[in-house]
């Protein structure tokens, strides 16, 4: 990396202190936020500015890649664990199958607002953002923390299991009731493949979106910026993704009543899908996918905190949101490569320092929760992790906007259609 008072960048061998330091950082800063299910991005960019030297310009790509290697190696070992109430994923595939569709057309929007908002207006929002989600969890965790308290730290080890599920009211239902219903217990136990391709579909169409009207650089088929082409294109995402948003309501909503139909017994943390909370739910996806490419910021830090408001469990959450950031970080930084827009030297590094990185944090707080019986330290590592980022991202921000000051930039509202 090179120092921040140059005007070049060195290539990544030899290496010096920036390196040394900057590399320490970000394997301290990506195990935690591993642990916690978020990407990290909000301390990495600031310390590949800050202390690597690099541009805003380079370092968001540089971020996406330590993130997806964090993001696969998290998954990896996620997909073997289990709910901690029954023998279902700890992957809500409900949820993100529900989130992700809207969530990523509002990074479309996200990116427009990103080009006409100044840099002052969107450091304001930054902070009152994330110093606002750090409250919330905060609280949050703080509630679990005096329940496993209170509880003797069993807030999460209820007496319900499997078996308990699936040996009720047997006086009360037909043998044809109890197959469907056992049905449903014995399809949650897989990992359902059409959700994971719903998700990688919705993925795909924003990616090539992006590709085609040039959202992280130049268009691949050549279309001006702001023609009556690009805006028929920039358009078209979002009818297609609000109808698979539609189906996914709709197919939630069916496979609720028949498990009411059926008797059907919940587990603690789980969302009782319906036409309110699934068009709120959806709704807040949306805003949140808005503010995460407005503001420069991973989705994890909005939509994990979403989640544990909808009462999700810690460890539901923190397995969910890595699985929702391995599928974005990697379209990201497949942007990023298409438009050669990564520094593979130190890029390379970065997606093995993020894989590492991955497997220490998520291994080394599983081996804690299970071994205090704490899930809210998940909470707190979340926290710890967002209010990190609000600090840092607040130091790089100010300090760009100083920068505008003292050079009499303009500081007002831009045109997303230059002149």
């Amino acid at each position: 990396m090179k120092s921040p008072s140059l005007c070049y960048r060195k290539p990544l061998w030899p290496l010096d202190w920036h390196d040394y330091v900057s590399f320490f950082i970000l394997f301290l800063g990506g195990s935690i936020a591993a642990g916690g299910g978020i990407g990290g991005g909000g301390v990495f960019i600031p310390v590949l500015i800050l202390l690597g030297g690099f541009r805003m310009r380079d370092a968001i790509p540089l971020s996406n890649v330590m993130i997806g290697g964090s993001s696969i190696a998290s998954v990896l070992l996620v997909l073997r664990e289990k709910h901690p109430l029954s023998e279902k994923p700890l992957i809500e595939y409900d949820l993100s199958m529900l989130m992700q569709p809207l969530a990523l057309s509002g990074t479309v929007v996200g990116v427009v607002l990103n080009s006409i908002f100044p840099d002052w207006v969107i450091l304001i929002l930054l902070i009152l953002v994330l110093l606002t989600t750090t409250y919330r969890t905060t609280k949050k965790g703080v509630e679990v923390f005096k329940k496993e308290r209170k509880s003797g730290s069993k807030t999460e080890k209820g007496p319900l299991i499997e078996g308990d599920r699936q040996t009720h009211n047997i006086n009360n239902f037909s043998q044809e009731s109890l197959n469907k219903l056992q049905d449903i217990y014995d399809d949650e136990r897989r990992n359902p493949f059409f959700k994971q391709l719903i998700l990688f579909v919705s993925l795909t169409i924003v990616v090539v979106h992006s590709l085609l009207i040039g959202g992280k650089g130049t268009s691949i088929i050549g279309i001006a910026p702001c023609t009556p082409l690009y805006w028929a294109l920039f358009s078209l995402v979002f009818p297609v993704l609000f109808i698979i948003t539609a189906f996914i309501i709709r197919y939630l909503i069916s496979t609720e009543t028949k498990k009411i139909a059926l008797d059907y017994k919940y587990l603690l943390g789980d969302i009782h899908w319906n036409k309110k909370n699934s068009g709120i739910i959806s709704l807040l996806s949306f805003g949140a996918g808005i503010l995460s490419s407005l503001l420069g910021i991973g989705g994890g830090m909005i939509l994990s905190p979403l989640m544990l408001e909808l009462n999700v469990l810690p460890a539901v959450t923190a397995a969910t949101s890595s699985y929702m950031i391995l599928f974005t970080s990697l379209a990201a930084a497949a942007q990023y490569a298409i438009l050669s827009r990564i520094l593979w030297d130190y890029g390379g590094t970065l997606l093995v320092l993020g894989f590492i990185s991955g497997i220490i944090g998520q291994l080394g707080l599983n081996w804690v929760v299970k071994k205090y019986n704490k899930m809210s330290l998940i909470i707190f590592t979340i926290v710890l992790i967002i209010g990190c980022s609000t600090i840092l991202l607040g130091v790089t921000g100010g300090l760009r906007v100083l920068n505008k000051m003292r050079h009499s930039a303009y500081m007002g509202f831009n045109h997303y259609c230059p002149s």
